[in-house]
């Protein structure tokens, strides 16, 4: 019985321990991220997701690849949180990126598609704004 609760013990301090390091790297991700350095970042955050799944970091990561210009990329993350987060802002917030991607890749097709299976009073008013703006490009 004393050696199952040292190794219960010593399995929930190795716990902890990986997700301590993967929150520093988190924290270190968000530091570069907001000095402008998002390949740094995009590091910083992959790292931090080996260690621990988060949808946070996982949107985080997306935005990073976002501001490198690695539209797919970044919509595969936005995608992934879009797809699973429980929290209706990060929903809301990653579904956002996706449309935003979409545009600076000039794909507005795709986007409208993603918008019209998705019902919201919100959502048809930026489909909307989505034909004003390939209109007039």
């Amino acid at each position: 019985m004393r050696h199952l609760s040292f190794m219960i013990i010593f399995i929930f301090s190795h716990l902890i321990s990986i997700a301590q390091i993967a929150n520093k790297e988190a924290y270190e991700g968000n530091k570069l991220y907001a000095s402008g350095q998002f390949k740094e970042a995009e590091s910083k955050y992959q790292s931090s997701l080996k260690n621990q799944q988060n949808k946070e970091i996982q949107y985080n990561l997306g935005n990073a690849l976002y501001q490198q210009k690695k539209w797919d990329e970044a919509n595969k993350q936005f995608t992934s949180v879009a797809n699973v987060a429980k929290d209706k802002h990060l929903k809301s917030i990653a579904n956002h990126n996706i449309g935003n991607a979409f545009l600076e890749q000039k794909n507005g097709m795709k986007l409208f598609n993603i918008s019209s299976n998705l019902k919201t009073k919100i959502l048809i008013l930026l489909k909307q704004n989505i034909i004003l703006l390939m209109l007039k490009n």
